[in-house]
């Protein structure tokens, strides 16, 4: 299971909406209401690859190569929501063979299609205020929390626009959660690589920003020490990539650091392999194991409960368990 720390933005501005605020004549909005009846009105319905950009745009060129995201189901405990999703990618598989205890029976053509597996999820939202808790369940390595994310907005949009309110959607943003044991022992452990810093442009339409330049640098080791140092105060601090970039820039002197840079990620050597870390770049490190079979839904539920407790200390106090 990984854990992130989410907010929401109202259409395209820049601050933050509250997750519950008054709707006027005595009554409350909730984003979990919001995005309850967005997911409930498309339960079985299968989204492909990741949605268009803001602009309209599609991500992707091939989409019977991209993963495949099916809601199952979608309820309300309590102040929260848990939900489960089928999520799988068609490549690398062609002919699904019987194992031993079926063998003889007819392998089955899988070009067509993409094995996927159950994943559960959870939204957890405070009684006030702009931020909850995000919780996906990882499979061998697997996390489809890119893919929810950035349904969930596109869903609202699509909402907004059928009901005739094409301004009043709500973007879902999510950042990775770890606590301080975890960033401390992660970065103890790690070996920098090089830095990644990244200046985006704003375009005419002012609905996507894309990559105008970036500068990639090697470090020296005092250098690779204090970004490692800026990383964990990025990250135990829950600052953005935006931060990051700030952070890091003034290892490279007063003229980077002037630039104004929008994005920024170390690559890391973590002894499994080489990793882009930053606040929404979180490796598979971050993740909090539950069981080595598959756990029940009560097993994700008391997990998500005793890890967000055991973190209340770094954010998230009001988030409360009643229902849950």
């Amino acid at each position: 299971m990984r854990l992130f720390t989410f907010n929401i933005n109202l259409a395209r501005a820049r601050s933050l909406h509250p997750l519950v605020a008054p709707a006027g004549n005595g009554t409350t909005w909730t984003y979990r209401d919001h995005v309850l009846a967005a997911m409930s009105s498309r339960l079985t319905h299968c989204a492909y690859g990741l949605p268009p950009r803001l602009d309209g745009q599609p991500r992707s060129s091939s989409p019977d190569t991209d993963p495949v995201l099916e809601l199952r189901s979608v309820k309300q405990l309590g102040d929260h929501i848990f939900g489960a999703l089928r999520y799988g990618r068609p490549a690398g598989h062609d002919w699904a063979v019987p194992t031993a205890s079926h063998a003889g029976q007819t392998p089955i053509n899988l070009t067509s299609y993409a094995p996927t597996r159950t994943y559960r999820f959870a939204l957890m939202f405070p009684s006030a205020g702009h931020e909850g808790v995000l919780a996906v369940e990882a499979v061998s390595g697997a996390c489809p929390s890119k893919h929810l994310v950035n349904w969930a907005r596109y869903w609202s949009q699509e909402d907004a626009t059928m009901n005739g309110t094409p301004d009043a959607w709500y973007k879902l943003n999510a950042w990775g959660l770890a606590d301080p044991q975890q960033v401390q022992s992660f970065l103890q452990s790690s070996t920098v690589e090089e830095m990644v810093l990244i200046k985006k442009s704003v375009g005419a339409s002012r609905m996507t920003r894309r990559e105008e330049f970036r500068i990639t640098s090697r470090l020296d080791p005092a250098s690779k020490s204090r970004s490692l140092k800026k990383l964990e105060g990025v990250l135990l601090n829950q600052k953005n990539d935006a931060d990051l970039a700030d952070e890091l820039a003034q290892e490279l002197g007063t003229g980077v650091a002037a630039l104004g840079l929008d994005d920024a990620w170390l690559v890391i050597d973590t002894g499994r392999g080489k990793k882009h870390v930053s606040p929404s770049r979180m490796p598979e490190i971050f993740t909090y194991p539950i069981s080595s079979s598959r756990p029940s839904d009560q097993e994700i539920r008391n997990e998500i409960r005793t890890q967000i407790t055991r973190i209340a200390s770094v954010a998230h106090a009001t988030i409360g368990f009643t229902g849950w």
